[in-house]
């Protein structure tokens, strides 16, 4: 019985060097194996790359249509894969980048079944360590889609450990490739060598003169593996326009609303460049005091 924590085996294809593609040679070093716990069949998928590169070559020779013409897939497909008629389709609102990403992970059958349970986990390969996973700020998907936030804390390539279960005898395994864009919206804090936090700020889709509505996270970790939500924070935030040597008033300190997540309200007088400090407490007294840059239009 495959629990949703144990991941099958998976490696590089080895009997594979290239692949040709109506001339075009490709290495295919990213193949994956994905392994089934029901029958521990194994199975190996194109990454994203290959398939979009498929779709392009297809789609300019013609394949019984008069337009030649390819249409990119959304900015927001990370990848799909079919495991033994699992298909599996991964999408985030927006390209990943440092700091809060929402995704959604879709499992289909043909036959109708829903998944009983979905879990992600997240591997940055390069540097062994993984980053919190957290419930997305809009509310949960029910039936066969799983929403959840990923906080990345690098910009790089990561891996998504997605496991599908449908019963306890039966789950799916399939691992996707992403790249993580940089910014400037996470802070790692390391406390002592047993603790460390991750604070990030997920701010609106465009800041505005006027109140805005801003989020932090705050998680904590003692492997910079498996981390947890910290409920116990104080903070306290001050917009400050550098240029003008003034803040603002009629700001909303962030208090928490769900694990991890606290939610306030920050007012900018004017348009311009702004910094929004935020001083983080814990019972036993300061965590950290941590500056974002703004950009107000």
């Amino acid at each position: 019985m495959l629990q949703p924590s144990v991941l099958p085996a998976i490696g590089t294809v080895q009997h594979c060097h290239f692949l040709d593609l109506h001339g075009i040679t490709m290495p295919c070093t990213n193949l994956r194996q994905i392994t089934r716990s029901r029958d521990m069949k194994t199975y190996a998928f194109l990454p994203l790359n290959a398939i979009m590169i498929i779709m392009v070559i297809l789609g300019s020779t013609g394949c019984g249509s008069d337009n030649n013409t390819v249409t990119p897939a959304p900015t927001d497909v990370l990848g799909v894969t079919t495991v033994d008629g699992t298909t599996i389709r991964l999408t985030s609102g927006a390209p990943l980048r440092v700091g809060y990403s929402a995704i959604a992970v879709k499992a289909q059958r043909p036959d109708g079944a829903k998944p009983q349970k979905i879990t992600v986990r997240t591997v940055m390969p390069s540097h062994g360590h993984g980053c919190p996973v957290t419930k997305p700020i809009d509310g949960p998907m029910y039936g066969d889609t799983y929403r959840c936030g990923i906080i990345f804390g690098m910009p790089g390539s990561w891996q998504l450990h997605t496991t599908i279960r449908y019963s306890d005898s039966d789950s799916v395994v399939a691992v996707f490739a992403v790249t993580v864009d940089a910014s400037d919206l996470v802070r790692n804090i390391r406390v002592d060598d047993e603790r460390g936090y991750v604070v990030t700020m997920i701010p609106p889709p465009t800041w505005k003169i006027g109140a805005n509505d801003v989020h932090f996270y705050v998680y904590q970790t003692s492997d910079v593996r498996e981390y947890q939500p910290v409920d116990d924070c104080t903070m306290e935030i001050t917009p400050w326009m550098p240029s003008m040597g003034h803040g603002s008033v009629g700001n909303i300190q962030p208090t928490r609303i769900e694990d991890g997540l606290y939610k306030g309200s920050v007012n900018f007088s004017m348009s311009g460049a702004w910094t929004i400090t935020n001083l983080i407490s814990k019972p036993y007294g300061i965590l950290t005091n941590l500056t974002f840059d703004v950009a107000v239009p």
